[in-house]
């Protein structure tokens, strides 16, 4: 089973969505005061749940972040390091890493497989539709009901992700602009 993932954030509303390509079946979520490395994590690890009694499931990503921890085995040199990155620092989104890593381990045949972004694959491109239209009828709905939206940092704008003419970043850019170990999730553009 194939699932694409991907993550989108504006003004720091993050939009979460998988889309299983064998079926069509889709979800999708926001979160506030995110950012879009968590919201690449936060889909892989819905996807995982939802598909967890399928024996073969491969998690395809834009996300160098999301799926170099399982290719290059970062999450071993984390855990065998006490949560801590190479300078010391906790690693960044923990809290999103270990029920991933957790769930990874348990179902025992899952695969990361990473797809250039924004590059006309259908599953990436469904997939971040629905992420970022999580984000905009979040913000929709919020101004129809009159709540005000955070503003985006200008430390959460990765190198990588590029910004569509809507303003939502978007991941799927190389490791370029990120520390491999996790720390520091995003550097300044």
């Amino acid at each position: 089973m194939r699932v694409y993932t991907d993550g989108a954030c504006r003004n720091n509303i993050g939009g979460w969505a998988w889309y299983n390509a064998d079926n069509g079946e889709w979800r999708h979520g926001v979160e506030t005061s995110s950012t879009n490395q968590r919201m690449e994590l936060k889909a892989a690890l819905e996807a995982i749940n939802e598909h967890f009694l399928d024996a073969d499931l491969v998690i395809v990503s834009d996300s160098r972040y999301v799926v170099d921890c399982f290719g290059e085995k970062w999450w071993a040199k984390w855990v065998q390091n006490g949560w801590l990155g190479t300078k010391g620092g906790e690693i960044v989104n923990r809290d999103l890493w270990e029920p991933l890593l957790e769930i990874v381990q348990d179902h025992g045949n899952v695969k990361f497989e990473w797809v250039k972004g924004h590059n006309g694959d259908p599953g990436n491109e469904k997939a971040d539709e629905l992420a970022v239209g999580a984000v905009l009828n979040h913000q929709k709905e919020s101004k129809k009901h009159g709540k005000r939206q955070p503003t985006a940092k200008s430390a959460s704008k990765r190198k990588d992700e590029a910004t569509a003419g809507d303003g939502v970043h978007r991941g799927g850019g190389t490791a370029a602009g990120r520390e491999t170990d996790g720390v520091a999730e995003a550097s300044s553009a």
